[in-house]
């Protein structure tokens, strides 16, 4: 396969453990030749601030009623004094409270913890971040990319560059309620290590929560090579909820639960497979295939063990 995101010279190869059903890039870059396949665009670095927590992102859905959804499905302080009075209490705390917990998981916000700090592994220009920050968070960015550390610390984000195996040793032990990997872990070569420095920093009962491609999706399938998410030679691993799972756990972590989520992959992978036909893509019929049926993100959310 070859790479259709960013035109790296080269045909590449997977593998897949024949023990564990774990996908993996055979042969794998060096860390230095790894920094060489990012270009200066890369979107991460790059692109204007969008928050994946859903903060300042351009959305239908009324401000308040979010806010009223983060305090009932992940203990988020009360938007008003409102909800305090008897009638809404039996009401949030009865039928709301169970629909906003089921509905909140599968978003990419962690539990609330009062004065929390998060660490977002491969934090890009720190968009991610930001949107925690509003909503009370202590945090702090890392990212193997100065140009992205440099972005994200001109947004006010505290960042550091280097790779959580290295530069994780900076800080001591229990130094985090949450860290997160935002479509990061599977540019990570040595996952197993980032998992146990992740379970390091965490203190007891610290959250982790990672977002990642979902190999099992059927569209890769359909796709086969053109499948966006391949992304060689920038994706090291490639995981289904079930391989994450597994890989998790074996670190010692409890697995709360591993949520679907929609993604562009099927308007990205269209997109490069009428590319190499020569043929221009219709945005609004990707779109809404994206939003229907869409699946191709997995966000999987665990706590340490014990």
């Amino acid at each position: 396969m070859r790479d259709w995101n960013f035109g790296t010279e080269g045909e590449f190869r997977l593998q897949e453990c024949e023990g564990c059903g774990l996908v993996l890039l055979d042969p794998r870059p060096t860390a230095e030749e790894m920094k060489k396949f990012y270009p200066a665009t890369y979107p991460a670095h790059v692109r204007e601030p969008e928050s994946h927590a859903g903060v300042a992102r351009r959305s239908l859905v009324p401000e308040r009623l979010k806010e009223y959804a983060r305090a009932l499905g992940l203990g988020y302080p009360w938007p008003g004094r409102s909800w305090r009075e008897p009638m809404w209490a039996r009401m949030g705390w009865g039928l709301g409270r169970g629909w906003a917990r089921r509905v909140m998981r599968a978003r990419l916000l962690p539990d609330y913890v009062v004065g929390g700090r998060v660490l977002d592994v491969g934090c890009g220009r720190g968009d991610y971040l930001r949107g925690l920050q509003r909503l009370g968070w202590q945090v702090q960015g890392l990212d193997v990319s100065e140009l992205a550390v440099r972005t994200a610390q001109a947004q006010g984000i505290p960042a550091a560059q280097g790779e959580l195996l290295t530069t994780g040793m900076c800080w001591p032990a229990a130094s985090f309620d949450v860290i997160t990997f935002m479509d990061s872990f599977e540019h990570h070569g040595e996952p197993r290590g980032t998992l146990a420095e992740a379970r390091r920093l965490l203190r007891r009962k610290g959250q982790l929560l990672v977002l990642a491609p979902n190999f099992a999706s059927p569209w890769r399938r359909l796709f086969g090579a053109h499948w966006a998410d391949l992304a060689a030679p920038l994706h090291l691993f490639h995981y289904t909820p079930e391989t994450l799972t597994r890989l998790v756990r074996a670190e010692g972590f409890e697995v709360e639960g591993v949520y679907r989520r929609r993604d562009a992959e099927i308007a990205r992978s269209l997109h490069i497979w009428k590319r190499t036909r020569g043929q221009k893509p219709t945005a609004p019929v990707r779109g809404w295939a994206d939003w229907l049926v869409g699946r191709g993100h997995c966000l999987l959310r665990a706590r340490v063990a014990g």
